[in-house]
C-alpha cells in the first residue's frame, strides 16, 4: 500500500505533465524564445516525474506504453497536418529526453551508485534466489555496463516475474508459476 499509494500519485504528475508539454509542443510555430523556453521547462519536469515513478516503484515499467498511446490519440484527434513519421521523430526525441532526465533522478535515488553487480548476485538464500540468480548471471554481462545495478537488477527481476514462471508459496506447498486457486484462496482467508 505505501508503494502503490505513492506510485499512484506519480502516475497522476507523470501524465499530467506529459499532457501539458504535449499542448506546447503541438504549437505550430514554436519560434517564440518565451514557448521553447516554456517547452523545455514542460520537457525536464516530465523527465523528473518520470524518474520520480521509476524510483517509487518497477512497475512504472507500463508508463512509456501509456505515454506513447496518449501521444498516439493526441496526434490523431488533432487532426495534424504534419506527416505521422515527421511527428513521432520529434517525439521519439522528446521520449529519449525525458528518459535520460529520469535515469538521471533514479540514479541520484540510489546516491549515483557505481556498485558492480557481483555484490548483488547471491545475497539471498534458497530456491527463490537461486531462480533469480540464474536470470541475472545470464545478463551478468549487459548489467556490467549499467548504474545504478540495483535499479536494473529490479527491472529484470520485476520482468523475470512477469514474463516468467513466478516462485510461489501456499499452505506449506512450494511451486513455481502457482496455483488458479491462489488469490480466491488468499481473498477468502
Amino acid at each position: 500500500v505505501n508503494t502503490d499509494l505513492w506510485f499512484t500519485f506519480a502516475y497522476f504528475l507523470v501524465i499530467f505533465t506529459y499532457v501539458w508539454f504535449l499542448k506546447i509542443s503541438n504549437e505550430r510555430l514554436v519560434t517564440s524564445s518565451k514557448l521553447i523556453d516554456q517547452k523545455w521547462f514542460r520537457l525536464v519536469l516530465v523527465g523528473l516525474t518520470f524518474g520520480f515513478a521509476f524510483s517509487i516503484k518497477f512497475s512504472a515499467l507500463i508508463l512509456p506504453v501509456v505515454m506513447l498511446t496518449i501521444w498516439i490519440a493526441d496526434y490523431f484527434f488533432k487532426k495534424k497536418e504534419k506527416c505521422f513519421l515527421c511527428c513521432f521523430y520529434r517525439a521519439f526525441l522528446d521520449f529519449i529526453l525525458i528518459c535520460l532526465i529520469g535515469f538521471l533522478v533514479v540514479w541520484a535515488s540510489y546516491a549515483f551508485s557505481i556498485e558492480p553487480i557481483n555484490h548483488y548476485i547471491g545475497v539471498q538464500n534458497g530456491c527463490i534466489a537461486a531462480y533469480h540468480n540464474n536470470t541475472l548471471i545470464k545478463l551478468q554481462s549487459l548489467i556490467y555496463y549499467l548504474r545504478p545495478v540495483q535499479f536494473f537488477k529490479g527491472i529484470i527481476l520485476t520482468l523475470t516475474g512477469i514474463f516468467g514462471e513466478r516462485p510461489a508459496y501456499l499452505l506449506g506447498l512450494f511451486s513455481y508459476g502457482g496455483w488458479w486457486y491462489y488469490f480466491p484462496f488468499v481473498f477468502f482467508v
